[in-house]
This record gives structure tokens, sequence and C-alpha cells, in this order.
């Protein structure tokens, strides 16, 4: 004799079972009070449904207690000396790396002095626009409204550039050394940028 089959769907039944797996048909080994019949979608609110089964833990070290998880014992959760010590090592480098970039830099800004620009190359009777410096250079801007050639030929006769360069009809470049003048121009008035490296 084969394996028992469900009487409405045809469906293989699994031994030992009151009701078919597939459509939920009572089997003629069904007795009363046991196992419900699982519901079927579409059918109404009062339809009975298979008991749920208790929800198995998926973590290992966690015990399942009464509808809560508790934690693993103590002497589990230790991480272990290695894990610990390297993170403490870890730690204790970055601390003296970051020490060490302290000190230098301070060290750095105690030697590098800022860079003054030349006070003999500030033009008479110019406003101060900008006046910038730090240990690699030095900027200074200023302004007149004198004309372009008139503050041109100061420089030429105070900073005696090595080389000069006319850009444009309005802008002049002077250059000595590590020293360049930029002259520009514009609305009566006359701009010139000094700019010194060290």
């Amino acid at each position: 004799m084969g394996e028992p089959i469900c009487r409405q769907c045809g469906a293989e039944l699994i031994p030992g079972t009151s009701y078919c797996r597939q459509c939920g048909q009572p089997t003629d080994e069904s007795a009363p009070g046991s196992e419900q019949a699982t519901a079927i979608l579409g059918e109404s609110k009062d339809a009975v449904t298979t008991k749920r089964l208790d929800s198995r833990p998926t973590t290992p070290g966690y015990e399942v207690n009464s509808d809560s998880l508790t934690a693993p014992s103590p002497a589990e959760s230790k991480p272990s000396w290695t894990k610990l010590a390297t993170i403490v090592g870890v730690l204790l480098l970055l601390v003296v790396v970051s020490i060490g970039i302290f000190w230098s830099l301070r060290a750095g800004n105690r030697t590098a002095e800022a860079i003054q620009i030349n006070r003999s190359l500030i033009y008479p009777g110019s406003r101060t626009i900008v006046d910038m410096s730090d240990s690699g250079g030095a900027v200074l801007q200023l302004e007149t409204l004198d004309a372009l050639d008139k503050v041109r030929g100061w420089y030429e006769a105070n900073l005696k550039p090595t080389k000069t360069l006319r850009v444009t009809s309005t802008s002049v470049i002077q250059k000595k050394e590590n020293v360049t003048v930029t002259l520009v121009s514009d609305d009566k008035l006359t701009s010139i940028v000094i700019k010194q490296v060290r």
C-alpha cells in the first residue's frame, strides 16, 4: 500500500498528520483536539490556523528565556588579550605621532621668521591696500594717484631692475633677484604690487 492521498486535492499526505498540508482537508486519521487546520487565503477572519512555532535563536551564545534573549556569560563576551593589546598599541602610536607633528610645527615656527618687504621700495605718498607676509614670502599692494610712467621711473631708479616687461600700455613688470614689482594703471590710479620671496 502506497502513501495516503488527500480525498479533496489529491496531494500526498504526510504520515501522522491530521490535515492535508496542501488544502487543509481533514484526513481519516483526524481526531477532535488534534492539529488545527491551516488557514487558506481568502477565507473569513474566523478561520483557524496552525499554532505558531516558538522562535529559535540565530546568534550563537544567546538563549531564549520566556520571550526575551539573554546575553552570553561575561567570560564569553570579553575580548581576547591580543585584540586589547593591538588597540592600545594603535592608540599609543597615534598619540606619539600627534605629539611629534605638534613639536615639529612649533619648532618650525620659531626658526622661520616672516619675510618683510624692504621699506625703501614703498612708493612715496602711496596708500597701503594689502600687506601680507610669512616665512615663504611677502606681498605688499599700494595705490597712488601718480601716473604709470612716473611710478615706473621711480622704481627704475630705486629698485634698479634687471628685467623689465611692458605687458600692455597700462601695465609693467619689473624684476630684480627675489623681488618683483607689478605696476597697473586704471582710472587715474596706479596700483603697485611688490612680491618678495625667500
